[in-house]
C-alpha cells in the first residue's frame, strides 16, 4: 500500500471511532450484568463503527482488521435483530475487539500493514463465532491477546459481581480499599515519572549509567512492591523484569540501547494508563501480557537467571535506596503453585504488608492529609464571600458617618485576619509547575527521535506555583508550542551547521513571577518566525488588508493563532494542520491570560504566556463613568491625574490624543466605549487613567476614581454573557455589581474599533 495519507486518515478516524464507542460498550456491559438491554440507537451506533471500519479496512487491504470487525458486526447484528440475548461476555469480546483493533492501529501507522497477527486474529474470530453458535461460556483456552503492544482499557467495575476479564492485570487483594487504591494511584504517578526521567537520562548519557539506573531501580522496585500489595500480579511481574534489566545494565552485563529504552518507556506508558483505569474504579487490563513478558526476557543476558515472581505480595516493604543499588541481579523464587496452605500464607503476607503500610501512613499523616479538591474549592469560594462581606461592613457609608473609633479598630483587625485567611486559602490551591514541566522531557525525547533532530531541553523555574486550574489547562498549550518549536522552529542538523549553530537545538521552558503575573516562556534557538510567509498566508485567507507593511511584527505574529492557520508546506505527524496554536489561544483565554510572541530571524523565537497570579481575587481601582462603576486591576494602571485642556489635541486619522511628559498617547472615553449616559463630556472635568498592557499604552477618561478595592472575580461564562473588554464581574461594597475591565481587550477595542456597546 503506497498511499500513506489514506492510511494515516484511516488510523486517525478509526482511533476516534473506537474512543467514541468504548463508553457505550461499558454501558452495555453494566446493562448486561443487570439482564437489561441497551436502547436501539446505542447498538446501531456501535454497529455503524464496526461496519465502517470493516469497509475502510477492506479497501486498504487490511485483512486482519476487516476479519475481526466483520465478526463483531455480525454478532451485534444478531443481537439487535433479537436472534441472541445480550450477555456480559458478548460485550467483553467486543471490548477485546476494540483493544485488538487499537493495538493493530499502532502497527498500521508504523508499518502500513496489519500482517503478522493472523493467529491472534483467528483466536478472536473463533471466540466471536463461538458466541454466535449459541455457546454461553467463554473458552478459557481461547482468550484473545492483542499484538505485543501497550494497551489498557476499562474492565469490569470493581463493585459489580460480573465475571472478571481473563486478561486483567490481576485480582485485587481483599485489603484493596478505595483509600488504598487512591494512595497507590498517586504514588504510582510519581514513581513512574521518576522511572521515566531516569530512562531518558540514561538514553542521553549511556556511557555513565550509574546514577540514572539507580534512580530508575528505586522507582521501579517500589512500584513492584506496591503492585504486589494490591494483587496486581501482571504489574508486579513486568516491573520485576524491568528491574532485572536495569540491574544488568548497572552491573555491566547489558549494554543499553535505544531499543531497550524504547520498550521500557512503552511499559511505563502501559503502567500509567492502567493506573488511570484503576482510579476510575475498574480492574486494569493488559493485552498481550505474555508477549510483553517474553519481549523483556529477550533483553535479559544469559548470565542472569530468568525472573520469576510470586503472585503473592512480597512481605517486606520496599528496600532502602542503598540496598536496591547494592543488590546483585538475581531471580526470585518461583511461586508455590499447589501448596495446600497457599491462601493462608498469602493472607498472612498481605496482613503483614498492610500493617507496614499503615505504620508508614501514620508517620506521614502527622504532617500531611489528603483533602478532596471539591472541599478546597468550597473553602475558597467561602473565603471570597467573606472578603465581600467584610468590605461591605467595614466600608459601609452609614457606619463611617458615626466615627466610632473602637469599631474602626475592630474593623481593621478583621481586615487583617480576612486577608491572612485569604492568602492561606489561595495557597492551598497553588501547585508547582514541576509536574507539568517534567512531562515535557518525555515529549521532547520522543519528538527528537521522530523528527531526527538533536534537542537539548532546559527547564527553569519549575518551583513556580500557580493556581490548580492553571496546571490543568496549561499542559495542552505547552505540548502544542513544543511540537511547533521542534517541527517548525528548530532547523535540521545540516542547516544548523551551515548557520554556524550548535549541532543540538535548544528549547527552554521557563516560569517566573513578573509584574503580578505568572509568565511561562517557551524559547528555541531555531530559525525564527518568517514574517513574509505569515503575511502571504494571511492575505490568501483574507485576514490582512493591503501588503501588511503597516503592521507591527507582534500584530503579524498573532495571525498564527487563527483557526486553521499554518505556514507548513506539508502536514507531518508532529504538526502542520493549523490546529495547535488555536488550541493554545483558547486554553490561555480560559485562564484570562495573554500570549506574546518575540522572534528574531535566524536566532529563534520566544512565546510568552502571561497568566494572572490568581484567578479569583484581585486588587483593583474602582472607577465611575456616569452612574456605572468599573474595576481595573491595579497592576495595569501606570498613573492617573486630572488633565489640563492644553495637553489634549485632535490628530487627523487618530482622534483625541493627550501629551504626557512629551509622549503622545491616544485618549478614549470610557463613557463612549460603553455608551454610558450622563458622563463627563469635557476632559478637563474628568480623570485620565493611563492603562498599559506590555508595550501598549493608552489614556482612558473617566468621571472619577472611587478608591482601591479588593474584589472577588465572578465569571460571566456561567450566565451566558460575553462582553468584549470585560473579563468578569464583582460585588462592590454597597452590594452593587461592577464589571472588571480586561485591559488588553480595552486597548485593542479602543484602538481598532473605537467604540462598542454592552
Amino acid at each position: 500500500m503506497d498511499d500513506i495519507e489514506l492510511i494515516q486518515a484511516f488510523v486517525v478516524e478509526t482511533q476516534e471511532a473506537v474512543d467514541e464507542i468504548e463508553p457505550l460498550l461499558i454501558e452495555m456491559q453494566e446493562l448486561a450484568c443487570e439482564d437489561a438491554m441497551p436502547d436501539t440507537e446505542t447498538i446501531n451506533a456501535i454497529f455503524r463503527v464496526f461496519h465502517s471500519t470493516k469497509g475502510s479496512a477492506g479497501f486498504l487491504q487490511l485483512g486482519t482488521v476487516s476479519s475481526v470487525t466483520h465478526e463483531a458486526e455480525t454478532l451485534l447484528d444478531m443481537i439487535r435483530k433479537g436472534k441472541m440475548d445480550l450477555e456480559e461476555h458478548h460485550v467483553l469480546l467486543m471490548l477485546q475487539s476494540c483493544d485488538f483493533i487499537r493495538a493493530l492501529l499502532t502497527e498500521i501507522e508504523q508499518f502500513g500493514t496489519d500482517h503478522g497477527n493472523d493467529e491472534k486474529a483467528a483466536d478472536l474470530v473463533e471466540e466471536l463465532q463461538h458466541c454466535m453458535r449459541g455457546t454461553q461460556e467463554l473458552s478459557a483456552a481461547k482468550v484473545p491477546a492483542a499484538p505485543e503492544s501497550v494497551k489498557t482499557e476499562p474492565a469490569p467495575v470493581l463493585d459489580r459481581p460480573c465475571t472478571e476479564a481473563t486478561n486483567s492485570a490481576g485480582t485485587l487483594s481483599e485489603i484493596a480499599s478505595p483509600d488504598m487504591i487512591d494512595i497507590f494511584v498517586q504514588d504510582a504517578e510519581d514513581l513512574l515519572e521518576n522511572a521515566e526521567q531516569a530512562l531518558i537520562k540514561l538514553s542521553q548519557a549511556p556511557d555513565d549509567p550509574s546514577e540514572p539506573v539507580q534512580e530508575g531501580l528505586r522507582a521501579i522496585h517500589t512500584f513492584k512492591g506496591n503492585s504486589g500489595l494490591l494483587g496486581l500480579t501482571h504489574f508486579e511481574q513486568l516491573s520485576h523484569r524491568m528491574e532485572t534489566i536495569m540491574q544488568a545494565v548497572r552491573d555491566g552485563e547489558l549494554d543499553i540501547s535505544d531499543n531497550v529504552i524504547r520498550v521500557l518507556l512503552s511499559i511505563i506508558d502501559l503502567f500509567r494508563k492502567s493506573t488511570g483505569t484503576l482510579s476510575q474504579g475498574n480492574v486494569p487490563t493488559i493485552m498481550g501480557f505474555q508477549g510483553l513478558s517474553e519481549l523483556l526476557d529477550e533483553f535479559i543476558p544469559s548470565t542472569v537467571a530468568p525472573p520469576e515472581v510470586s503472585s503473592a505480595p512480597d512481605t517486606a516493604p520496599p528496600a532502602p535506596a542503598e540496598e536496591v543499588a547494592a543488590a546483585p541481579a538475581r531471580a526470585e523464587p518461583p511461586p508455590e503453585r499447589t501448596a495446600p496452605n497457599a491462601s493462608e500464607k498469602r493472607s498472612e503476607k498481605t496482613a503483614d504488608k498492610q500493617i507496614s503500610r499503615a505504620k508508614a501512613a501514620q508517620t506521614v499523616a502527622r504532617r500531611d492529609i489528603r483533602v478532596n479538591v471539591d472541599k478546597l474549592d468550597l473553602l475558597h469560594n467561602l473565603v471570597g464571600e467573606l472578603v465581600i462581606a467584610e468590605a461591605m461592613v467595614t466600608r459601609n457609608a452609614e457606619i463611617k458617618k458615626l466615627h466610632m473609633e473602637s469599631f474602626e479598630r475592630a474593623g481593621h483587625q478583621l481586615s487583617l485576619i480576612t486577608n491572612e485567611l485569604q492568602d492561606v486559602a489561595m495557597s492551598l490551591r497553588m501547585i508547582p509547575l514541576a509536574g507539568v514541566f517534567r512531562k515535557m522531557i518525555r515529549l521532547v525525547h520522543d519528538l527528537s527521535s521522530k523528527a531526527h533532530k538533536k534537542i537539548d531541553l532546559k527547564l527553569i523555574g519549575e518551583e513556580t506555583e500557580v493556581d490548580r486550574n492553571v496546571v490543568e489547562l496549561i499542559s495542552d498549550p505547552l505540548v502544542h508550542l513544543i511540537r511547533n518549536s521542534v517541527d517548525h522552529g528548530l532547523e535540521p542538523q545540516e542547516d544548523r551547521e551551515k548557520a554556524g549553530k550548535p549541532e543540538s537545538g535548544q528549547i527552554i521552558i521557563e516560569a517566573r513571577h513578573q509584574s503580578g503575573e505568572v509568565w511561562i516562556l517557551v524559547k528555541d534557538d531555531g530559525r525564527g518566525l518568517n514574517r513574509q510567509k505569515i503575511l502571504e498566508r494571511a492575505k490568501e485567507r483574507g485576514l490582512c488588508e493591503g501588503d501588511g507593511s503597516h503592521l507591527r511584527d507582534d500584530e503579524v505574529y498573532r495571525f498564527v493563532f487563527m483557526p486553521g492557520f499554518s505556514t507548513a508546506e506539508a502536514i507531518t505527524d508532529i504538526s502542520g494542520r493549523g490546529v495547535g496554536m488555536d488550541v493554545v489561544k483558547k486554553n490561555i483565554e480560559k485562564l484570562k491570560g495573554h500570549i506574546d510572541i518575540e522572534s528574531t530571524p535566524g536566532k529563534g523565537s520566544t512565546i510568552i504566556i502571561r497568566i494572572p497570579l490568581t484567578l479569583a481575587i484581585i486588587q483593583g481601582m474602582l472607577l465611575q463613568a456616569g452612574n456605572e462603576r468599573y474595576v481595573i486591576p491595579l497592576l495595569n494602571i501606570r498613573e492617573s491625574f486630572r488633565p489640563d485642556s492644553s495637553a489634549i489635541s485632535t490628530v487627523t486619522g487618530r482622534g483625541e490624543m493627550i501629551t504626557i511628559r512629551g509622549e503622545l498617547l491616544p485618549l478614549f472615553r470610557l463613557a463612549t466605549l460603553f455608551s454610558i449616559k450622563d458622563a463627563v463630556t469635557h476632559a478637563a472635568e474628568g480623570i485620565v487613567v493611563v492603562i498599559e498592557d506590555g508595550p501598549e499604552m493608552t489614556a482612558l477618561l473617566v468621571d472619577e476614581l472611587l478608591g482601591q478595592q479588593q474584589v472577588v472575580i465572578k465569571s460571566l461564562d456561567n450566565v451566558g454573557v460575553s462582553v468584549q473588554g470585560v473579563s468578569g464581574a464583582c460585588i462592590l461594597n454597597d452590594g452593587r455589581v461592577g464589571l472588571i475591565l480586561d485591559v488588553r481587550g480595552m486597548i485593542h477595542l479602543a484602538l481598532h474599533e473605537k467604540s462598542f456597546a454592552v
